[in-house]
């Protein structure tokens, strides 16, 4: 077994701090942040050298030289271009994660001679979604088997079905009431809430006479485009604000569906707690959407075209034409979350990750005894 602890920099200490995770023990060592440039304003060669300069707290080294096995967040980064060639030298293994997503942007022109070199000196990745590891796999030319598939965990004991009627009832929903639910950061551009929205639109003028409510809960940056978006909308229920999970599994509860319409995701863990709660999904087919519901929807969920709207508010109608079906999709939902999303099956994906990597050390440490 490991026994982990975390390393993080923040603005609030001078000085390393020591302190501990209270739900499992762990110890988190905190470091002031990485070091500023002395220029101002650095630009040319002099900025993208600052990119390296200010990437590593100072105390960070010497962290993580009294571990087995680092496991660090983000393999594009300048911080994981430098601990790759540090602990090279002191064959320490080094896994680096991402989830992907954000369509690709171009590098500073020091980070695009280097990248390259830098990940394929990782002792492998860690990544959430098919299609980012095919896109790591290629852009690198990494060995598949240093491309680990570890996804983003859901607390199944957290995340449960609950009493739909009850939930209603506090939200004030009629038991009879078709509901659809979303959650997450409001983004519109990358979680597509202009499509949701012109597709619930949609919705509500195929059944006119429907009692139909849009459960939608999160904040964000681009709330007052989506205030705009919602102007003459129906039924819709918006808790805009950074809602508790307690919040939130409510609303999923009290939902028939729940629905994103997403453009740009890694590998996303909103639709996995609906579907831990027993609730059917639909999504867009963003990158990571057929990890979660299979590529025909067989996990309990349904996929559809990104950008369209009317593909979008079809699969709604006709999830909603049908409440048995969906009820059974729901619990096909929930076994999907639990059999490959769940704490242990990603405890297990994490634990077969790690031992990959250090078994190249224990055979150099045999050979050298």
């Amino acid at each position: 077994g490991h026994e982990p602890s975390i390393v993080v920099s923040s603005r609030t200490v001078a000085a390393p701090t020591r302190r501990v995770h209270r739900p499992t023990g762990t110890p988190v060592t905190v470091l002031p942040p990485p070091r500023r440039p002395a220029t101002t304003r650095p630009t040319g060669w002099r900025r993208d050298l600052a990119l390296y300069w200010s990437a590593v707290p100072p105390a960070l080294l010497g962290e993580l030289a009294r571990s087995d096995v680092v496991l660090l967040q983000e393999y594009e980064e300048p911080r994981s271009d430098l601990l790759a060639w540090w602990a090279l030298g002191r064959r320490l293994p080094v896994l680096a994660s991402f989830q992907g997503g954000i369509p690709p942007w171009r590098p500073a022109p020091v980070e695009e001679r280097v990248r390259r070199a830098c990940v394929r000196r990782l002792a492998g990745v860690l990544v959430g979604g098919s299609d980012e590891a095919d896109r790591v796999r290629s852009a690198y030319g990494l060995d598949p088997a240093r491309v680990h598939r570890v996804v983003n965990p859901v607390d199944t004991a957290v995340w449960v079905p609950r009493d739909r009627q009850a939930a209603r009832a506090r939200l004030g929903l009629s038991p009879t009431a078709q509901v659809v639910a979303w959650h997450g950061r409001v983004d519109v551009r990358r979680k597509g809430l202009d499509v949701l929205v012109e597709a619930w639109r949609q919705v509500c003028t195929a059944l006119p006479d429907a009692d139909l409510h849009l459960l939608l809960v999160g904040a964000g940056a681009d709330e007052p485009e989506l205030r705009d978006l919602l102007q003459g909308s129906r039924g819709v229920q918006w808790l805009a604000e950074y809602a508790s999970a307690e919040q939130v599994a409510e609303r999923l509860a009290a939902c028939d569906l729940w629905v994103s319409a997403s453009r740009h995701e890694g590998l996303a863990v909103a639709p996995l707690e609906a579907m831990a709660s027993g609730r059917a999904v639909v999504v867009t087919d963003a990158p990571g959407a057929r990890d979660v519901v299979g590529s025909t929807g067989e996990h309990g969920g349904a996929l559809v075209p990104s950008e369209s709207s009317e593909a979008l508010a079809a699969a709604v109608l006709s999830a909603l034409a049908d409440l048995d079906g969906l009820a059974d999709r729901g619990r096909a939902a929930r076994r999907r979350v639990e059999d490959a999303f769940s704490v242990p099956a990603v405890s297990r994906q994490l634990a077969a990750a790690v031992a990959a990597a250090t078994s190249g050390r224990r055979r150099r440490a045999g050979a050298a005894s």
